[in-house]
């Protein structure tokens, strides 16, 4: 598997591998690796941080058992003449044995189901058995909706998309784990079809662990495995959040991965400032191995004679490349005051798109300005 940070990057590197003779390799996106969701767009940055920790695994596993309850009131059935009945202490008992049975949600759902109709048959007078019973009132309004609030069956999205539509959910699954102004942050609008839903990338990492604590659907087993890979490469890893990591991590067979990135180059949310807070997340199933690039190809030497000495300043903890390309203009440097500034620039691009003539001029400032 190699994981890239966008389309570019992985459309490039699709045309490479051939050529190096390699087959048999899956490119993508993190967002690739979640079935049946829509992804698109990015989050602020206070809400990609929010959404990148850790502890929204405790989020997610309170979202889940908060869908695991006892009904309201008792359910009555009509049944012939007679009523069904179901408690509501007899549908806490089978809500609790189920959590106790089952590793993941969407597993315990035919105990529940099971479990549900034999309390409703042990209610009967004509000891109709639970098959009987079940074949009879399954499709009745009053019983579907029972079961779905005892124990749906739920997709990532739809767990996403219901947490965090609904204040109630969302308030019950964030308020040990989150600040109420964290919480706010994941507040959404709940659309009625979850498959409608645009997700953002600093979802994706959420939906995957609600994928882990949910398991696959009855009858779609198939659909909704996590597949794992022999390798794992990532680039830029230094921009990945611990909650991303995680879903590398889960996808690794056997830990072995070749991370790459730049932790001088790193940007967002979850910047790190060393490789140990990345691995941290990751398999540690062997000793790691790092290995630094000291060979730059395609930035000439003044540049990175420039950018060497920003780095020194920025990441002093880390030795600057040597640029194979000795040839290019020495960069101008040229002092500003703020007053001038504004007519100065647009002297400079004036100047610079004449020089490049049917090439780029980028202008790269603080947000600030």
């Amino acid at each position: 598997l190699v994981v890239g940070p966008n389309r570019v990057f992985l459309s490039y590197i699709e045309q490479v591998l051939p050529s190096l003779g390699e087959a048999g390799v899956e490119i993508g996106q993190l967002s690739d690796l979640v079935p049946h969701v829509r992804v698109h767009g990015y989050d602020d940055e206070a809400t990609a941080r929010v959404k990148g920790d850790l502890r929204m695994v405790d989020v997610v596993r309170a979202a889940v058992r908060d869908r695991e309850r006892p009904l309201r009131e008792p359910l009555r059935v009509p049944y012939g003449v007679q009523n069904l009945t179901l408690s509501v202490e007899d549908s806490g008992e089978i809500v609790r044995q189920a959590r106790r049975r089952f590793r993941t949600h969407n597993a315990g759902r035919k105990f529940v189901d099971q479990l549900f109709f034999e309390r409703l048959a042990e209610s009967h007078r004509n000891d109709d058995s639970p098959e009987t019973v079940r074949s009879r009132i399954r499709r009745e309004p009053e019983v579907r909706a029972a079961l779905e609030r005892m124990w749906p069956v739920l997709t990532p999205g739809e767990l996403l998309n219901d947490c965090f539509g609904s204040p109630g959910l969302l308030r019950s699954a964030t308020r040990k784990f989150l600040e109420p102004h964290e919480a706010a942050l994941l507040a959404r609008e709940r659309l009625s079809d979850p498959n409608e839903v645009n997700f953002t990338h600093t979802d994706v990492p959420i939906l995957d662990e609600a994928l882990e604590k949910l398991g696959p659907r009855p009858k779609h087993r198939d659909a909704d495995a996590v597949r794992t890979y022999g390798h794992i490469v990532v680039d830029e890893a230094q921009d990945l959040s611990p909650m991303q990591l995680r879903v590398l991590d889960r996808r690794s067979l056997n830990g072995s991965m070749t991370i790459v990135g730049d932790i001088a180059q790193s940007t967002g949310a979850w910047a790190h400032d060393d490789w140990e807070s990345v691995l941290d997340h990751l398999p540690a199933r062997r000793p790691p191995r790092h290995e630094e690039l000291t060979i730059g190809y395609r930035v000439p030497g003044p540049i990175m004679d420039l950018a060497a000495r920003v780095l020194r300043v920025a990441a002093p903890q880390l030795d600057p490349p040597r640029s194979i390309r000795h040839s290019g203009e020495e960069p101008q440097v040229i002092g500003v005051g703020a007053d001038e500034l504004d007519l100065e620039l647009a002297d400079l691009v004036r100047s610079e798109l004449k020089a490049v003539e049917a090439g780029n001029v980028a202008v790269v400032v603080a947000e600030s300005m």
